[in-house]
């Protein structure tokens, strides 16, 4: 601890210099006057995710439902959409699946998946992995995306739960190469699926 004390000393002379010594020029003081309201900024943010980590979620949706969930109300509708995800599953026999729901911005929520999905190339769960990106526009404007996630011949196929201009989740499938599964009729009944569940929901 003893060689800290020189440190700490040489520190806090620095800061009385810096905030107590008038500048040298007007630059001086412009880049003082930055460099005090980065500080001030930076102590404020801290402390507000210290005190209050509920701000937090606001931008994550990890404590909120989705708007989904709050749609998926009706019995009979739930039990339409489950019974169309075991159809297809049944029929096409993909590797991994799941309905996907965005809770915010940047937020998902798993609402059910065939297997574990903790361990996927994109996150099904909390915060959207930075590879869902490029699929999200396709989402809204295309309906589905289709392609290889985590650089194996995997296929990929995403489609949108979505109404004529919001994105609400999506469908993710996924067949190893060898499977002869993941082609255009997979993809076209997949996309079939997204809509009538978009249709039963909105």
């Amino acid at each position: 601890m003893a060689f800290l004390l020189p440190l700490m000393k040489e520190a806090w002379q620095f800061a009385k210099k810096f905030v107590f010594d008038p500048p040298k020029n007007l630059a001086a003081a412009i880049w003082r006057g930055v460099a005090l309201w980065m500080i001030t900024t930076s102590f404020a943010v801290g402390w507000i995710f210290t005190q209050n980590p509920s701000v937090v979620r606001v931008f994550t949706g990890s404590d909120k439902g989705s708007e989904i969930d709050d749609l998926i109300t009706d019995v009979d509708g739930s039990t339409q959409i489950e019974n169309l995800i075991n159809d297809f599953i049944y029929r096409h026999q993909p590797t991994r699946f799941a309905f996907v729901a965005r809770v915010s911005t940047v937020g998902v929520k798993l609402l059910w998946s065939n297997q574990d999905a903790s361990h996927w190339p994109t996150s099904v769960e909390g915060i959207m992995s930075s590879n869902m990106k490029p699929v999200i526009g396709h989402l809204i404007f295309d309906s589905c995306w289709s392609g290889s996630l985590d650089g194996s011949d995997s296929k990929w196929i995403f489609c949108g739960i979505s109404d004529s201009d919001k994105n609400y989740g999506y469908l993710v499938s996924s067949w190893p190469p060898e499977s002869g599964h993941g082609d255009k009729n997979c993809a076209a009944e997949l996309k079939a699926l997204a809509q009538r569940i978009s249709e039963i929901l909105f």
